[in-house]
């Protein structure tokens, strides 16, 4: 074999081994169809040409490769521990955000080990560079022109040949369940396919969105908010008094229950998404892991349009970057008039680096009586994002398990939480009117505290509350449901079949 054919078997056989330890975290392992495993290779194979074409050098090309599926498989690993699933196709929306608050993604990697070995790969492709020799004269406009072709070919493939790829991919049958694809059609095969159907599909979804509702006679202030990996933290076997406004408000709700959400330790949009827009991951169709991700990205019917329908002024208020999820720009597609972001809250406040829940209770509580419109205000909490410190201690109840991912300090500032929901529920009764809604968006990514539990369940838990009280009924429902049920609730009191809501106003 010459030099030349020997370089090239070197950088392929690197890229091919990249590939496969990608396929190896996946569990896909058995080679399947020929099309499928084509499918999967696709990326592979493409990216070692395309490297090859640009820099000349075939072993730098097949350690690039190399490093970047190496480093796709611990990635993939990883989100598969933390998270319980493997990386998807929106996952790529996370790339901006891994640079603009690597404080949310590099700890559970390992800070120290993911620098470390950058800097490693980084040294590496520098030495390469210089030790191999090129094949052909290649130059930096060369590389260029390589690459941007290479960008400018995926762009028009996505733009134009979207249906019938999807068309064709429709025929590998993928399931939706993404550990279950990623092992059958493999790790690549698996994110092209959800990613090219997704983008075939999502204007006709679009279209298809409705969300029923009917005129309100009566229009109080509405707050609705998402506490960020809230659950009741009861249902651990701590004291029945350990969250005691939750229970107050829980025990006069006019409906409360567990509420199923569809993520597991992160991915709050999807959660977020549901509830605001009152559709199923079905509806969605693949874009579910995401709906920021694109889906979002056009004007859709929504809890908050529907507000806005009945005269009320919308407010969506994050204490956090509004850029993170593009929330600067969705939420006005969702309806919102108003967003609020951490620049209204003073620094000094910060638990943790976050706004505490308790600031953010009384900004609410303030808006309730600027103005004499009526007022829906939705809330996105931080206090409680991960990930959490180990070593702040346990209650006594769960002296016997693990706190090596921060059980405890989440724990402690469910008190946070807590604390809000006693505030916003006294604001609303000094006015004697209005509703509370709260729900937690995610159970936290607590995997070794659970596992010490036994505790493996994936629902939140939630409730419509109003001043005054009421005899609670328990309901356990979907995300997606809790749109119909706020309506029902403010059309009370005279309760208003489901046929009658599905027959009312569609919001937009």
């Amino acid at each position: 074999m010459t030099r030349v054919g020997l370089s090239i078997a070197i950088g392929f056989g690197l890229t091919l081994a990249g590939w496969g330890t990608a396929r190896a975290v996946a569990g896909a392992t058995r080679a399947g169809r020929f099309l499928v495993l084509f499918h999967d290779g696709l990326v592979p194979l493409g990216t070692f040409l395309v490297l090859l074409m640009a820099g000349a050098r075939p072993i730098l090309a097949g350690c690039v490769a190399f490093g970047a599926f190496a480093g796709f498989a611990f990635a993939d690993h990883v989100k598969r521990q933390v998270l319980r699933e493997p990386i998807v196709f929106t996952d790529m929306s996370e790339v901006v955000a891994l640079f603009r608050h690597p404080e949310f993604y590099l700890p559970f990697a390992g800070t120290w080990r993911v620098c470390l070995g950058m800097a490693g790969v980084a040294v590496t492709y520098g030495v390469l560079f210089f030790a191999e020799p090129p094949l052909f004269a290649a130059t930096i406009p060369w590389a260029a022109l390589v690459l941007a072709g290479a960008v400018l070919l995926i762009l028009l493939l996505a733009r134009f040949g979207a249906r019938p790829w999807a068309r064709l991919l429709r025929r590998f049958n993928p399931c939706g369940d993404p550990v279950a694809d990623a092992r059958r059609l493999g790790p690549f095969a698996m994110i092209g396919t959800y990613g090219i159907i997704a983008r075939a599909e999502r204007t006709e979804r679009r279209a298809s969105a409705r969300m029923a509702g009917v005129p309100l006679k009566a229009k109080p202030p509405v707050i609705l908010v998402q506490s960020e990996s809230f659950f009741d933290a009861r249902r651990l076997g701590l004291e029945p008094d350990y969250l005691p406004a939750f229970e107050t408000a829980r025990s006069s709700a006019v409906q409360w229950g567990r509420l199923d959400v569809p993520c597991w330790g992160a991915n709050t949009t999807r959660t977020e998404f549901a509830v605001l827009s009152g559709l199923s991951g079905d509806q969605i169709g693949f874009d579910r892991f995401n709906p920021y991700h694109a889906f979002a990205r056009g004007k859709l019917p929504s809890l908050a349009r529907f507000f806005r329908s009945q005269g009320y002024r919308t407010i969506c208020i994050h204490p956090f970057d509004l850029h993170f999820y593009d929330r600067d720009r969705i939420m006005p597609l969702l309806g919102f008039e108003e967003i609020v972001g951490q620049e209204a809250f003073a620094p000094a406040h910060h638990i943790r680096g976050y706004v505490g829940d308790a600031d953010v209770a009384r900004y609410c509580a303030a808006r309730l009586t600027a103005g004499r419109q009526p007022v829906f205000i939705f809330v996105i909490t931080m206090e409680n994002h991960g990930p959490w410190a180990s070593g702040t201690g346990l209650p006594a109840q769960l002296a016997h398990a693990s706190d090596g991912d921060g059980l405890g300090e989440y724990l402690a500032h469910l008190k946070g939480a807590d604390a809000m929901i006693a505030m916003l529920t006294s604001a609303l009764a000094q006015r004697g009117e209005g509703m509370l809604g709260f729900y937690g968006d995610h159970m936290p990514s607590l995997p070794r505290g659970f596992s010490g539990l036994g505790f493996a369940e994936t629902s939140t838990d939630y409730f419509l509350w109003r001043p005054g009280g009421a005899l609670p009924a328990r309901a356990d429902i979907a995300a997606h449901d809790l749109p119909a049920a706020i309506i029902k609730f403010l059309s009370a009191p005279s309760a208003r079949p489901a046929a009658q809501l599905e027959q009312g106003l569609a919001a937009g």
